[in-house]
C-alpha cells in the first residue's frame, strides 16, 4: 500500500473542497490499486457510483439546482470522511496500543499495603448495568442501502427509526433500504439477524443541518415482531458533562454490532463531541448517557481534531415538534 501521510490527505481534502471531487476519485482510484478488491478500495467504487448517479439525475432533470447541490455537498463530505476513516486506520496500525482509562487507578505499594483511591468521578456500576445495556443493544440496528453503503439506526416509540440525514437522504433512498437487527455473534460466534423493510409512505421526516432522519419501520412477515427488539428512552433534559463517560453501540464499517466508550470533550451548540471510536458506517448510532438514555445522535468525526461528534436529541426533538418526546 502507499504511504498515506497528512499532507496527501490535505491535498485531496482541499481539491474535495474546491469541488473537483472526480478528480480526486481518479486520484485515489490510482492511490488505491494495488489494494484491489479491499474495503477502502470497494467503499471507493461506492462514492464513485454515488456521484455519477447524482450526476446522471442532474443532467436528467431529475433534481433542482438545490436538491442538485446539497446533495454534492454530502457526497463530497461523505468522501472527506471516508479519507479521514482510512487516514485514522493507517495511524493506528503504527502506535503502541495503549491500556483503556479506569475510574480506579491502584497507588504503589506502601508499607506492603496497597491504597487505592478514587480519581476524578466514580465510574462504578452495578453489574446489573450491563444487562441494561444488553437490552439497549436489541433497539440498534445496521442500515443497508440498496447501493450496499451501510449505517445505523436505533428504535424509538411507535416503531419509529432514527438514524443519519446522510444515510436516508430522502424517501427515495429509505424505501429500497433494510433495517437488519440481531446482526450480532451469540456465544458460539454465530449471527441470526433479521431484516425489515422502512416505511417511508407512512412516515419521513428528516434534516441535513441536524443531520437525522426519521422513518418508520415495517412489521416483516415471518420474522419477529418490532417490539422484540423494543425502544430506547431519550433524554432531552440533562447531559453528561466534559469527562463523563459515553457509550455507543454501532455496526463500524457494516461489521457486527460493537460498543465503544470513552469521555465527553465539550457541548457545543446542538453538538456533542467524546472521544468514543466510531467508523463509517457507525452513523446514526444512539450515543447513551451513564443511564443508558440516549442524548445525542452520532454523525462524524471532528475534521483536524482526535474527537467525534454527535446532535443532541434534545435539538432533534425541538426540530421536530416534541415528536421524540411524546412518540
Amino acid at each position: 500500500m502507499n504511504s498515506i501521510d497528512k499532507e496527501f490527505i490535505n491535498r485531496v481534502k482541499e481539491m474535495i473542497r474546491d469541488d473537483d471531487t472526480e478528480e480526486v476519485i481518479d486520484v485515489l482510484l490510482e492511490f488505491f490499486e494495488p489494494m484491489l478488491k479491499t474495503d477502502y478500495y470497494d467503499e471507493l467504487i461506492g462514492h464513485s457510483s454515488q456521484l455519477n448517479r447524482l450526476n446522471k439525475r442532474k443532467r436528467k432533470g431529475l433534481l433542482t439546482d438545490e436538491r442538485y447541490n446539497v446533495s454534492r455537498n454530502q457526497a463530497n463530505q461523505n468522501l472527506i470522511d471516508f479519507i479521514n476513516d482510512v487516514y485514522r486506520r493507517s495511524r493506528r496500525k503504527s502506535l503502541p496500543s495503549r491500556a483503556p482509562a479506569t475510574g480506579v487507578q491502584i497507588d504503589e505499594e506502601t508499607s506492603g499495603i496497597t491504597k487505592e483511591k478514587i480519581v476524578g468521578k466514580s465510574e462504578f456500576r452495578d453489574v446489573i448495568w450491563l444487562q441494561r445495556g444488553m437490552m439497549a443493544a436489541k433497539s440498534v440496528c445496521k442500515i443497508k442501502l440498496a447501493d450496499g453503503s451501510t449505517g445505523t439506526g436505533f428504535m424509538l416509540k411507535n416503531n419509529l427509526l432514527l438514524t443519519n440525514y446522510h444515510v436516508l437522504e430522502d424517501a427515495d433512498i429509505a424505501t429500497y433500504a433494510k433495517a437488519i437487527f440481531h446482526f450480532e455473534e451469540d456465544m458460539e460466534g454465530n449471527v441470526n439477524s433479521k431484516s425489515y423493510s422502512l416505511d417511508p409512505a407512512s412516515f419521513f421526516e428528516n434534516d441535513s443541518e441536524l443531520d437525522f432522519a426519521l422513518v418508520k419501520v415495517k412489521e416483516q412477515e415471518g420474522a419477529p415482531p418490532l417490539s422484540d427488539y423494543g425502544c430506547l428512552n431519550i433524554e432531552i433534559n440533562r447531559f453528561p458533562e466534559p469527562e463523563d463517560y459515553v457509550s455507543i453501540i454501532q455496526h463500524p464499517a457494516g461489521e457486527t454490532k460493537k460498543l465503544a466508550f470513552d469521555r465527553v470533550d465539550n457541548t457545543e451548540g446542538f453538538l456533542m463531541r467524546y472521544k468514543a471510536d466510531t467508523l463509517k458506517g457507525s452513523s446514526g448510532s444512539p450515543v447513551f448517557d451513564a443511564n443508558w438514555n440516549v442524548v445525542a445522535l452520532h454523525h462524524s468525526f471532528v475534521d483536524g481534531q482526535e474527537l467525534n461528534q454527535g446532535t443532541l436529541l434534545s435539538a432533534i426533538n425541538e426540530k421536530l415538534n416534541g415528536v421524540l418526546g411524546t412518540a
